[in-house]
């Protein structure tokens, strides 16, 4: 599926996000953004690093492998020892729970095969249904609560550091508790003139203790300047009015600029934004990822590929994919009734951990997409910003771009065969009645067979049971 599938119809020129910029809906939200910079100057090196914990992430992969696992760590870590005791623990773990499945199912189908063979022995018998199962229990093994992500919550482990603790590895984060340099005050100075509002200095990375009026300077270590004499600088804004923060922004970005200081590969922008009176839980998740079309963002900024920057839309069309016919006639029925939103929810409701480009928070979504070289890029950050805040505005209200929706929802639900879908996606939105959607299936049935054998297992079934309570 291509990113910009899903961002072509609801219009993001330029010119249409500046006039919605100034739209009722837009002056009730708030906006702030976190800058990472180089900026010149030093961390102090009369301190002590320590392990960061507070960067550990929940073990959230539906599918979780090794792979994720090893790249979580750093290569610091002895891999290839501790991983392949990683890999045997589970695997061990894993012949249990085949073995005590197996023994659950083995003597019906031994008897199943018996009936198919009457002359099927018992020993060959138990040994040919053993097999079978042994195979379809690897085939399945998210179905059969026997995959490495299973293997994790039963031994307890929600984050990665649960791992960290159970085996030798090195924590591939640190962070540096030694401060900031002197000059650092004196670019907090510089910065409060400029803003008109008071900056404070952190000497610690992702400092808690923030309040909403201030603005704040603090290190971070996560960013790689490339050059000697200078220091990675989170600077976090307050939340403000949309506006007022675009012309802030720009402010800043020419004072960093004017200071010495310059983006990379390593700096991210985030942008966080709410609207008065409501939580995210009013946003539909889904919508906000369909029609934001963050992964066009991402290849904009170079951040495709960022560790901590995942594709939401690739979450959402992960679980997606995990759902049956059955999860789909619900979804499609929801539709029908009227019902899109709860069509989305069911699919998902929310990110599983912070580093995915939309970060639902309770009171604000953190949109996670831009960085790279930003700072020589202000009108495509401009733009972009504003085109989180039409997709907020969107996603938060259940009776905007409807129709759309519905066919961004379909294309998601059935991304390989979008067009059978089709019928039903009408039917859903009143747009086609129970027999002319019942004729459009005949029609189509008699002229493409693989779409005979899908509407008569699937479909038809979909029509009889789920979709049509008239």
């Amino acid at each position: 599926m291509k990113s910009h599938e899903f961002i072509t119809e609801l219009n993001m020129a330029p010119g249409n996000l500046k006039k919605f910029a100034l739209t009722q809906a837009v002056s009730n939200m708030r906006a702030g953004f976190e800058a990472e910079l180089i900026l010149p100057g030093e961390y102090n090196e009369d301190g002590e690093s320590e392990l960061d914990f507070d960067r550990d992430e929940p073990i959230s992969q539906w599918h979780l492998s090794l792979g994720d696992i090893q790249d979580f760590f750093s290569e610091d870590s002895p891999r290839a020892r501790v991983f392949s005791t990683i890999e045997e623990e589970y695997h061990s773990w894993a012949s249990e729970k085949a073995s005590e499945w197996i023994e659950d199912q083995i003597q019906e189908r031994i008897d199943y095969l018996q009936g198919e063979d009457e002359e099927l022995n018992d020993e060959d018998a138990r040994q040919q249904a053993w097999d079978e199962l042994y195979t379809e229990f690897y085939q399945d093994l998210d179905s059969n609560d026997a995959s490495m992500k299973d293997w994790c919550n039963d031994q307890g482990w929600e984050y990665y550091s649960d791992i960290y603790n159970n085996f030798s590895l090195s924590w591939p984060h640190h962070k540096n508790m030694s401060g900031f340099a002197n000059e650092v005050n004196n670019y907090a100075y510089t910065l409060q003139k400029l803003v008109g509002g008071q900056v404070e200095v952190n000497d610690e990375y992702h400092s808690e203790s923030k309040n909403t009026t201030s603005w704040y300077l603090e290190p971070d270590p996560s960013i790689s300047p490339d050059k000697e004499g200078y220091m990675g600088v989170e600077l976090v804004s307050p939340p403000m009015p949309v506006l007022t923060m675009l012309n802030q922004l720009k402010k800043v970005l020419a004072w960093a600029s004017d200071n010495g200081g310059f983006t990379n590969s390593t700096t991210g922008f985030h942008v966080g934004v709410s609207l008065a009176g409501l939580t995210t839980a009013n946003v539909d998740y889904v919508k906000l990822a369909l029609f934001l079309g963050d992964q066009y963002v991402l290849q904009q900024f170079g951040r495709a590929a960022n560790t901590y920057t995942k594709s939401s839309i690739h979450l959402v069309q992960k679980a997606a994919a995990r759902k049956d016919m059955h999860d789909i006639a619900i979804d499609l029925d929801n539709m029908r009734r009227g019902l899109i939103t709860d069509a989305g929810r069911n699919i998902l409701t929310r990110n599983s951990d912070k580093y995915f480009s939309i970060n639902m928070k309770d009171k604000y979504i953190e949109f996670r997409s831009m960085g790279g070289d930003y700072m020589n890029q202000i009108d495509m950050l401009t733009n972009t910003i504003l085109r989180y805040i039409r997709a907020y505005a969107v996603a938060c209200d259940p009776n905007a771009e409807r129709q759309e929706y519905a066919k961004k929802l379909s294309k998601l639900l059935n991304p390989t065969n979008a067009d059978q879908l089709t019928p039903f996606v009408q039917f859903a939105m009143g747009g086609l009645d129970k027999q002319s959607l019942i004729s459009s299936l005949k029609i189509e049935s008699s002229t493409n067979h693989q779409f005979v054998r899908f509407h008569h297992r699937h479909q038809m079934h979909l029509i009889n049971h789920e979709i049509i309570r008239i």
